[in-house]
């Protein structure tokens, strides 16, 4: 059965680093593509946490 799927990256906030500037990181490290910019479009939080991880939430944003 042919399939495919949809995978975000998502990573841990560094303490140096604004959510933003994680989400170009993660973006990079996990897809080897560099955001240049980027425009907010959602936030949300706290979630029901994901593979025994704590306090989370989801961020969505356009990238360019």
């Amino acid at each position: 059965m042919a399939a495919w799927g949809w995978e975000f990256p998502m990573g841990l906030i560094e303490a140096d680093e604004s959510p933003e500037q994680d989400a170009a990181r993660e973006v990079e490290e996990e897809t080897g593509w560099r955001v240049d910019s980027m425009k907010p479009r959602l936030a949300g939080g706290p979630v029901v946490p994901a593979a025994g991880r704590g306090h989370q939430e989801h961020r969505l944003s356009d990238l360019e």
